[in-house]
């Protein structure tokens, strides 16, 4: 498992994925026929665009993205947010999350808080 930052034309398909993410762990849970969607737009591209976001893909060791992260980082504060975090419809269950993904995060949030300047959104 690696993370890579998320490349510009990966952004609506990682988009979607993270809203189908929310919206099936919403049904999953309250199993109810929600009709307004758990992760709109907005929320999605507001948490990319802040000032120091970084946006990052878990990427299997078959090439396949199977999650990714969205990061905000401040630099002056040396403080590092995990804004969304999701795991693709189709692989939960399968220990995504238990394998070194927590790791290269832990060393992304380390190595971008301690950079002179703010990071840009993808």
């Amino acid at each position: 498992m690696q993370l890579i930052r998320l490349r510009t034309e990966e952004t609506i398909a990682f988009k979607e994925e993270m809203q189908e993410a929310f919206q099936h762990g919403f049904m999953a849970y309250y199993k109810d026929d929600n009709q307004w969607q758990i992760l709109p737009d907005k929320d999605f591209y507001q948490s990319l665009e802040a000032e120091g976001a970084e946006a990052y893909e878990a990427i299997d060791t078959d090439g396949q993205r199977v999650g990714g992260a969205i990061i905000a980082i401040d630099a002056a504060k040396h403080h590092g947010e995990l804004s969304f975090l999701y795991v693709k419809v189709g692989v939960q269950s399968k220990g995504i999350l238990h394998q070194p993904l927590r790791f290269p995060c832990r060393r992304i949030l380390q190595r971008a808080s301690s950079r002179p300047t703010h990071a840009r959104a993808i």
